[in-house]
């Protein structure tokens, strides 16, 4: 048995030993820098689960196991997809032991993975253009319903309603925009439109809302992670807060930061285009919590304008984000 192989269900022993350990903490996947992965982790962490980004799965696994990990989210790149071998098999190894999957994507493939532990199927069917969607009657999304700003086409993902059930549709019901498996041994979700790209809406129909219920039909459950404080997720580092938030003139930015030795981070604002607005600082940082201000400048020290802009914190093996709004 490969090295790895071991490593991972060693890991996920521990988890199916101490369920625990499985309190508050998302591993996030991106193999294919989809640019939704950040809006994910801006929502998890606002509901107040702890997260990290990784695009290499394998070599995430490989240094630090999967101990504290409760639920792995896989956000893959639109189009044809297959998962190789070894990541597939981690997600279906970490499912056995009682870890929960989500998944976005459209048209991704790895034939035991989706067929024996997903329960879809990508049909031939014709595909039509629907706004919103909404949760299933009977199912754990019952009662909320969303809209995305600009119409999108249907999906040709079916359960095949044995191991998995729809449980978002679209309103012109021509496909499964969320699934579920049945299987109480076997907890997965896979959505097949990007999801968090709804337009925000009263409560309960919010993104909250919507991750909160996969995260604890996954088994993601927060308030348990007291029982073991220093066995959580192993964050590095992690972006707090802002505040205030809207804020007019200027913002203090608080981050923790976990390491046994002084490491590079980097603290960037980009606004909603992409664009690098100000570099707030890029130095090395012990362990401990820190706090930093944007005078809402940019590069060139002129004000920017009113909008939406995202703060951006990277180390040697961490990115957190943070969306704030600056009011004139």
């Amino acid at each position: 048995m490969k090295p790895l192989r071991i490593l991972t269900l060693i890991s996920l022993i521990l988890l199916l030993c101490c369920p625990h350990l499985r309190a508050s903490g998302i591993l996030i996947w991106d193999p294919g820098s989809n640019p939704d992965v950040y809006e994910y982790q801006i929502v998890l962490e606002r509901i107040g689960y702890s997260t990290i980004i990784t695009q290499d799965l394998v070599e995430y696994v490989h240094q630090h196991g999967l101990e504290g990990v409760g639920a792995i989210f896989t956000i893959l790149s639109y189009g044809l997809w297959e998962i190789p071998e070894e990541e597939a098999g981690i997600l279906m190894d970490f499912m056995d032991l009682g870890g929960g999957v989500y998944i976005e994507g459209r048209f991704f493939w790895h034939e035991r993975l989706v067929d024996e532990y997903l329960h879809i199927a990508w049909s031939t069917c014709d595909s039509w253009p629907f706004l919103s969607f909404r949760g299933v009657v009977g199912t754990f999304m019952e009662g909320l319903y969303y809209s995305f700003p600009d119409t999108v086409w249907s999906s040709s993902m079916e359960p095949d309603y044995i191991g998995a059930e729809t449980i978002f549709e679209d309103d012109v019901m021509c496909g499964c925009v969320t699934s579920a498996t049945t299987n109480p041994d076997i907890k997965a979700v896979v959505s097949s439109q990007p999801v968090m790209r709804v337009v925000e809406d009263e409560p309960p129909n919010t993104k909250e809302e919507m991750l909160r219920r996969i995260a604890e039909w996954l088994g993601v459950f927060l308030g348990a992670e007291e029982e073991e404080p220093e066995r959580n997720l192993p964050r590095v580092t992690g972006l707090k807060n802002n505040f205030p938030n809207p804020f007019n003139s200027s913002t203090s930015i608080q981050f923790h930061v976990r390491a046994d030795q002084p490491r590079p981070i980097s603290l960037k604002i980009y606004n909603l285009a992409g664009q690098l607005v100000r570099t707030v600082t890029t130095q090395r940082f012990s362990s401990g919590d820190y706090t930093l201000s944007w005078d809402g400048k940019g590069e060139a020290g002129g004000d920017v304008s009113s909008g939406i802009y995202f703060c951006k914190l990277t180390s040697l093996d961490h990115q957190s984000v943070l969306r704030m709004t600056l009011l004139r």
